[in-house]
């Protein structure tokens, strides 16, 4: 599938300081982060949005904080990929060749918006 366009309203996410626990066997997912993984996977599937896309794809990011408390935003991103990938959205988190992460604002239990676009490589049709 070449060219396909993926838009998804997700609630606030959980940080990557928080989403994975390091174990004798390595690092693993914590509860947390399952929960936040099982809500994905839960989101995606009834939006019919696992497209299982395959090409290179570009990812836009707007985070709606739930308070103005100070966060890097940064630590959010990686569980929300894992997430995506384990929803099917695309098949791994490599394809993904441009990633853009803004602060858009405050939004009442936060929310991300999620914007992915599957890029068409030259010579490729529509």
């Amino acid at each position: 599938m070449s060219g396909a366009t993926v838009d998804i309203k997700l609630p606030w996410g959980t940080s990557a300081n928080v989403a994975y626990i390091r174990t004798m066997r390595g690092i693993a997912l914590s509860k947390t982060g399952r929960l936040f993984r099982e809500h994905v996977v839960t989101q995606v599937e009834e939006d019919g949005q696992d497209l299982g896309l395959e090409g290179k794809l570009s990812v836009s990011i707007e985070l709606f904080e739930p308070n103005k408390r100070r966060r890097d935003i940064d630590n959010l991103i990686k569980p929300l990929l894992d997430a995506l990938e384990a929803a099917n959205v695309f098949v791994n988190d490599f394809q993904i060749n441009s990633l853009s992460i803004c602060r858009a604002g405050y939004k009442s239990g936060g929310l991300m918006k999620v914007k992915i676009i599957e890029d068409i490589e030259p010579g490729e049709e529509t």
